[in-house]
């Protein structure tokens, strides 16, 4: 019974092993997502160590990291829908390894100010809204709609060991070599990933277009309708929003409160933040376990109130006892981090299965224009509220405020999410005792793997930030 089952579950995931473009992409995301766990902590603490900046200022650059999402997404999203995806991807990356190398030689120099931080913030954040749409594209082209869940469950195990190892490795170069210096390691990962984006010999073509969609505001318009009209899809988009509205606020203020009030080091600091991620992996290998004996809305609906709830314990660790403080914010990061990351996988592989080749693009740029574009929002007045009300009051005013999600979640059609149909193009389940309209009943469709044993949960996806990952 054993080998019947291994057998099973080899036959299942082998096609992804023999698709030579996806394991080029996959080698080179892998490297690249360590690099940017590296600079998600390194950076900011360039600004705290060699600018001496205070916490509005970090509250702006973490807004300019952000705000092309709100500036260029839908844009990029409707350039993207008409193009091939792999050349954007590679001029993103190229040129976020020399925004990078130019800050280094800017600190290297002495000449580096907050000015100069600030616009080469935004510009690489710039690029990655051109990598982050394209990519998310490209990926159903590369490997088909049977093998997403698949392949996005090895690039979300990659990002969860980046972000498990990059925080601890980015406190230790930051001690050992300086903040600005320890940027390197995210410049060379990008060349990383565009070298595997050359090496990729697999034929993109140029997706086609309907006759209707002629200029780029209707195009823009058919991309937020795939989100708007559909309940499932709308209730995800602003269970993110809420949520990285508020994480983002504590994100900002987090390393100012571990600095100047707790008196952490960066290499204690990397530790800690490395808390999220280890409770990223440990979700992401239990989420199918989990999913199917909870329920999928059940499982998401007490994901939300873990995540959430766990933030409250922050801004209440002790200022005098570093190592108490220390584990006990690594234990909630990795609370919230597995709660996050428990719907991951398979909610973009939802999104990606259900949306046509043709709006992948667009789609995604309206999930990132709003769950992320709040995260500008968020970072802005976090950082705001901790120069006016302090550290400790400021991340507390931000983990009430999140716990607003858990409200919204409990009243939204999500937790009535059974299961979905291993059928192509079907509809999810929904509790029948719940009632459910016509429109619920086609909020979703989603290819998957034959494996019973990896039941889809609703969307949340994970990105690098200084501790508490955003939902996508």
């Amino acid at each position: 019974m054993a080998g019947t089952e291994a057998g099973r579950r080899l036959r299942v995931t082998s096609p992804l092993w023999h698709k030579a473009g996806f394991l080029k992409l996959w080698a080179g995301q892998s490297v690249s997502l360590m690099g940017s766990a590296v600079t998600g902590l390194a950076l900011p603490l360039t600004a705290i160590y060699v600018l001496h900046v205070n916490a509005s200022q970090i509250g702006v650059l973490k807004t300019l990291q952000w705000l092309p999402y709100i500036l260029i997404s839908l844009f990029v999203g409707a350039w993207s829908d008409r193009h091939r995806r792999r050349p954007l991807m590679i001029v993103a990356n190229f040129g976020q390894a020399i925004v990078l190398a130019a800050i280094v030689a800017f600190a290297k120099l002495g000449i580096l100010s907050l000015g100069m931080l600030f616009v080469a913030v935004f510009i690489t954040g710039s690029l990655t809204v051109f990598f982050d749409v394209s990519y998310t594209a490209y990926i159903p082209a590369l490997v088909g709609k049977e093998d997403l869940l698949g392949a996005n469950s090895r690039l979300q195990s990659s990002a969860a060991v980046a972000q498990i190892s990059g925080p601890g490795i980015a406190g230790l170069l930051v001690q050992w070599i300086t903040a600005p210096l320890a940027l390197v390691v995210d410049a060379a990962s990008f060349i990383v990933s565009v070298a595997s984006l050359l090496w990729i010999r697999e034929t993109e073509t140029t997706p086609e277009r309907p006759a209707h969609e002629t200029g780029m505001i209707s195009q823009i318009k058919a991309g937020l309708a795939v989100v708007v009209k559909e309940p499932v899809l709308r209730a995800l988009v602003v269970t993110s929003a809420c949520y990285n509205f508020f994480t983002q606020w504590i994100t900002v203020l987090f390393l100012l409160f571990a600095v100047r009030t707790l008196g952490m080091s960066a290499g204690v600091i990397g530790l800690v933040a490395s808390g999220a991620a280890i409770g990223g992996l440990l979700g992401s290998l239990s989420a199918g376990i989990v999913s199917r004996k909870a329920g999928v809305g059940r499982t998401f609906m007490g994901c939300v109130i873990g995540e959430c709830g766990v933030l409250l314990a922050i801004p209440f660790v002790p200022a005098h006892q570093l190592a108490v403080a220390a584990v006990l914010m690594a234990i909630a990061f990795a609370v919230s981090g597995a709660g996050s990351a428990i719907s991951s996988i398979a909610g973009i592989s939802i999104r990606q299965a259900v949306t046509p080749q043709h709006l992948i693009g667009r789609m995604t740029a309206t999930y990132r224009f709003v769950s992320f574009g709040v995260v500008a929002i968020g970072a802005l007045m976090g950082g705001f509220a901790g120069q006016w009300l302090g550290l400790r009051t400021g991340i507390l005013v931000g983990a009430i405020g999140i716990q607003v999600t858990i409200l919204w979640v409990a009243l939204s059609p999500l937790p009535k999410l059974r299961d979905l149909s291993p059928e192509p193009a079907t509809k999810p389940t929904i509790e029948p005792s719940e009632g459910r309209t016509g429109s619920e009943e086609q909020a979703e469709t989603e290819d998957r793997p034959a494996a019973d044993d990896e039941p889809v949960v609703p969307d949340e996806v994970a990105t690098t930030g200084a501790a508490v990952r955003q939902l996508d």
